[in-house]
């Protein structure tokens, strides 16, 4: 059971850690459409275009992010299954004879 919540706790930290980017991946969509909208505004007409160009590339990058935070999921999924059953299964000991 205690290696089920272990298990648990790691996967659940591989799932933070996939939010955590897509937040970061969102936030510099964010920075980049301001520079699209001229914020701040001594920006260039070439900075503008950049970020705008670069707009796509971020999101297909959160998309990859999504991919593997669905496959990261499936796996905390499989373990709370596994600690759910630890659980639920009684352990009996048998004394020596």
């Amino acid at each position: 059971m205690s290696r089920n919540a272990e298990l648990l706790d790691v996967q659940l930290l591989d799932v933070v850690a996939q939010i955590e980017a897509l937040l970061r991946n969102s936030r510099e969509i964010q920075y980049e459409a301001l520079r699209v909208r001229g914020v701040p505004a001594d920006g260039t007409r070439a900075q503008r275009v950049a970020a705008a160009a670069k707009i796509p590339k971020i999101i297909a990058q959160m998309e990859r992010d999504q991919r593997a935070l669905a496959k990261v999921l499936r796996g905390l999924r499989k373990c709370a299954d596994q600690l759910h059953k630890s659980v639920r299964t009684p352990v009996t000991f048998t004394q020596p004879r």
